[in-house]
C-alpha cells in the first residue's frame, strides 16, 4: 500500500478495501472474563440483595473494604474499576444501612476513609463463603497446577490491563 492509500497493483484513485475485522466474542478473552464475572455476580446477587439490601456495586465495595480498608471513595473506585458515581451511590447506601463507617483520616483531614462496620463485617462473613464456593465450583474441573497457572496468568493480564487502561485514561485526559 502506498502513502496515497492505493495498492501498487490498483489503478490510481482506486482505494483498496480490506475486509472488516471479525470479532468473535466467544473467543475474546475480555468478554469471557466479563461473562464469568457477570454470571457469578448475578448468582450472588440473589443472596445479598434479598437478605441484606445490597447491589452488585455495594457488595464489591464491601468486599474491597474487607481486604483493603481503610480506603477513600476514590480508592474504592480504583480498586473496583467501577464508575466513581456508582461507587459514591453505593457508599452512601451502605452507610445508610449501617454496613460501613466513614471517618476523617487522621493523616489527612481533607480525606474521608471508609471501613466495614461491625454489621458490615458480619454480612461480609456471611456472603464470602458463597463467593468462595462459586469459585471452587468454577475451577473444579482444573487440577491444582492448572488453577495455579490460571491465577498466575490472570495476574499477568491484570498488570498489563492496568498499564493499557492507564495509558488510555492519560491520553483521554489530554484531549
Amino acid at each position: 500500500m502506498t502513502q496515497t492509500g492505493h495498492s501498487p497493483d490498483s489503478p490510481a484513485g482506486e482505494k483498496r478495501h480490506e475486509a472488516p475485522a471479525i470479532l468473535n466474542l466467544d473467543d475474546w478473552v475480555p468478554y469471557q472474563f466479563s461473562y464469568i464475572s457477570n454470571q457469578a455476580s448475578l448468582y450472588l446477587e440473589d443472596l445479598y440483595s434479598s437478605r441484606f439490601g445490597l447491589s452488585v456495586t455495594g457488595w464489591r465495595v464491601m468486599a474491597n473494604l474487607a481486604i483493603h480498608a481503610p480506603l477513600s471513595a476514590k480508592e474504592v473506585a480504583a480498586h473496583t474499576a467501577m464508575d466513581q458515581v456508582q461507587v459514591t451511590r453505593a457508599i452512601n447506601h451502605l452507610h445508610k444501612i449501617g454496613m460501613i463507617s466513614r471517618r476523617t483520616d487522621t493523616q489527612d483531614r481533607r480525606k474521608v476513609v471508609l471501613r466495614l462496620s461491625q454489621r458490615g463485617t458480619e454480612v461480609y462473613a456471611t456472603i464470602a463463603p458463597y463467593a468462595i464456593e462459586i469459585e471452587r465450583r468454577l475451577l473444579a474441573g482444573l487440577s491444582a497446577a492448572e488453577v495455579e497457572t490460571l491465577r498466575n496468568l490472570t495476574r499477568k493480564v491484570l498488570v498489563v490491563a492496568q498499564e493499557v487502561f492507564k495509558e488510555q485514561d492519560e491520553t483521554a485526559s489530554r484531549k
